[in-house]
């Protein structure tokens, strides 16, 4: 895989080491990922905003999928999520999402 992009601080190399050590983690054959997204502001938003943002988006998937009371019954998606910055400086999530 080749990496455009680098981690702040970190050289080529050692971006690539990252990114092969998270795909070696989100392989692993017990995890099955069904959906995979992209989710993008149009405005800046501050990261405790996008947390709390993507929080109710996973909880509104549960609630669709398992029903209001899915906590009660321990059923939730299984999710991996990465937050970069854009060149123009908004929030971008990576999301990766599994019903379990």
């Amino acid at each position: 895989m080749r990496v455009s992009a680098r981690v702040r601080g970190r050289t080529y190399q050692e971006t690539c080491g990252l990114v092969n050590a998270w795909g070696e983690l989100l392989n692993r054959s017990g995890w099955r990922w069904s959906y995979f997204g992209h989710l993008t502001y149009k405005q800046p938003v501050t990261k405790i905003g996008a947390d709390r943002d993507f929080n109710r988006f996973v909880r509104g998937i549960d609630e669709k999928c398992f029903g209001r009371r899915y906590r009660e019954r321990g059923k939730h998606i299984t999710f991996a999520r990465g937050v970069e910055y854009q060149i123009r400086g908004v929030l971008h999530n990576h999301v990766l999402l599994g019903l379990t």
